[in-house]
């Protein structure tokens, strides 16, 4: 990540954000230019205008700092210095293997070939039971790393409790394939779900608790249960009735990678 740097001071107009963008472009600091010399901005037409006074950025610098260095950017206002860590370049070209939630079919499997994809590399996908026993069997290499996304269930424990292992070093935003409610009968009494989509299990129905969207729909198709939570790609594979279709649903995606001992 790349943050460019200028003689002149910053004025942050309204909030400070980070862009996330594809590997070729260059992820930037969003702020508007201005002369610290000139009391007021002027129009195409030379009409003086008040200059919009800055605001005091909403997000705290730590919350900024990804991989902090000793250089440091000013960005400040008059009224409201604030001193941003310069983030640097994250090595993501070294990770050759993804791991994350099986069995296929699942949101974050098409998340991680996508994600190759994003960043024009060739890799390897493995698909596991539950990110916490992928990260029992990932090798320490530097090469590994998982997938996860912004709902999944104690994504907060899996960081926290392993910050000497895991680094989260990228983020990216990516529609989830049509989330369906779906069945072997169109009056079902139980229905299986992964519990980040259970909400969307109708009232009057009971929920069974699986692993994944593909589970559900595989323990759907087995008679475990009558309907289920998946994903349509899961769905169809198991010759599923599609009993609503929910749509895609905008989504976080992050990739953790398994630091080499």
């Amino acid at each position: 990540m790349i943050i460019h740097q200028s003689a002149r001071p910053l004025s942050v107009t309204g909030h400070t954000n980070f862009t996330s963008t594809s590997p070729a472009r260059e992820s930037s600091l969003t702020c508007r230019r201005t002369d610290s010399n000139d009391p007021v901005d002027r129009t195409s037409v030379g009409r003086p205008q008040r200059r919009v006074r800055a605001h005091k950025p909403r997000l705290d610098p730590s919350t900024l700092r990804l991989l902090a260095t000793s250089e440091r950017i000013r960005v400040s206002s008059a009224k409201y210095p604030v001193v941003i860590p310069e983030a640097t370049c994250v090595d993501l070209e070294g990770i050759r293997h993804l791991h994350t939630l099986g069995p296929s079919g699942t949101n974050l499997e098409s998340a991680a070939h996508a994600w190759f994809q994003r960043q024009g590399t060739v890799g390897r996908v493995t698909l596991h039971e539950s990110l916490e026993t992928a990260l029992e069997q990932v090798p320490e290499t530097g090469e590994h790393a998982l997938v996860a996304r912004a709902v999944y269930p104690d994504l907060h424990k899996l960081t926290f409790s392993n910050l000497q292992r895991l680094t989260m070093v990228d983020s990216f935003l990516l529609p989830t394939h049509n989330m369906v409610y779906a069945g072997l009968t169109t009056t079902p009494r139980t229905a299986a779900t992964h519990p980040a989509p259970s909400g969307l299990v109708p009232r009057g129905v009971e929920r069974r608790i699986v692993l994944s969207n593909s589970q559900a729909a595989l323990d759907c198709a087995e008679g475990t249960t009558d309907a289920c939570i998946t994903t349509i790609v899961a769905a169809k594979r198991h010759g599923l009735q599609i009993l609503e279709d929910f749509g895609p649903v905008p989504m976080i995606f992050t990739i953790h990678r398994v630091e080499a001992k």
